[in-house]
């Protein structure tokens, strides 16, 4: 009698099963580490609109709370990161930072695009970076002070 060659159906299974065990550990990784190396395309596009603000603010002496106005020509529609995954704006003016002394970007994830979960991006006029880690709509928590 002939041994009979191949995998059984068990070995099969098995081998399949430790693929599924492993796909499940690092897929979880894989998703944060994506999220992380995109979020490079928002902290770019905020870095870029402080040295525009900057810019805007060397020749009108006040800085702007329309961040259309930071591009020549005027655009239509707020700026979206290089990659496409966040959208910009100039937070309103407060009487604790008025337009005439300071500053405040906010980079937001687009929907769809798998970004959302990683929060808003913010940076202010006096380099103060931070990060909405637990993604509630406030970077004022503990923790949230910058962008790792």
């Amino acid at each position: 009698m002939r041994a009979a060659k191949g995998f059984t159906l068990v070995e099969m299974m098995i081998v399949l099963a430790i693929i599924a065990i492993l796909a499940a550990v690092t897929y979880p990784i894989y998703t944060k580490v994506t999220q992380k190396s995109r979020r490079a395309d928002g902290i770019s596009l905020l870095l870029d609109l402080q040295k525009r603000q900057n810019y805007y603010y060397y020749n009108h002496y006040v800085f702007t709370d329309v961040v259309v106005d930071l591009f020549s020509p005027v655009m239509a529609a707020p700026p979206v990161s290089t990659e496409g995954y966040y959208t910009a704006t100039v937070v309103p003016a407060t009487t604790a930072c008025p337009l005439s002394d300071c500053f405040e970007l906010r980079a937001t994830p687009v929907a769809g695009k798998g970004q959302v979960p990683d929060g808003v991006l913010e940076l202010t006029s006096t380099d103060i970076k931070r990060r909405d880690k637990n993604n509630n709509g406030n970077t004022a928590d503990a923790g949230e002070n910058d962008w790792n």
